[in-house]
């Protein structure tokens, strides 16, 4: 076993385990908050929690998923030792980054236990020119730059 093998085990390994970190809160949420499945709502409603919730129920899932991001990025390093890849993706786990931070601390939203998807209002219709928005702002133009680069290099 070459040590590129060694760090790809390990990067595979630790993501999967932060993996089960994340399904293991999202399962709990589900039947604590929920009080049970909402087909198709579900998983919205828990990045709603994530994003705009506050205490360590919200944080530890948080944590886990940019931990996930992370090892899948160096993964994807080791195996395929493309500078480029790793720039361009590491551009989008950086708006994931500022989304998170703006929903956490400039957002004047709060989760609604469940009532109402505000995810997506916040990302595409938030915000204005008031100096709290500069991170959402800062993450869309992240987002915007992802996508175009990532099309770009790959050719779709």
């Amino acid at each position: 076993m070459t040590s590129n093998d060694f760090y790809f085990y390990v990067f595979l390994f630790s993501s999967i385990f932060f993996m089960l970190v994340f399904i293991i809160f999202f399962v709990f949420f589900i039947y604590n908050e929920l009080g049970g499945a909402k087909v198709g709502r579900d998983s919205f409603l828990f990045f709603d929690y994530m994003l705009f919730g506050s205490g360590w129920k919200a944080d530890v899932p948080s944590v886990s998923l940019l931990l996930v991001l992370l090892t899948g990025l160096a993964q994807d390093y080791v195996k395929n030792h493309s500078i480029e890849s790793l720039y361009i993706n590491f551009l989008g786990i950086f708006a994931a980054i500022l989304l998170f931070v703006h929903g956490r601390f400039f957002s004047e939203v709060s989760y609604g236990n469940g009532k109402k998807i505000i995810f997506f209002r916040e990302l595409l219709w938030g915000g204005g020119l008031k100096p709290r928005f500069v991170v959402l702002w800062l993450s869309r133009l992240s987002y915007v730059a992802f996508f175009v680069l990532h099309f770009y290099t790959n050719g779709y």
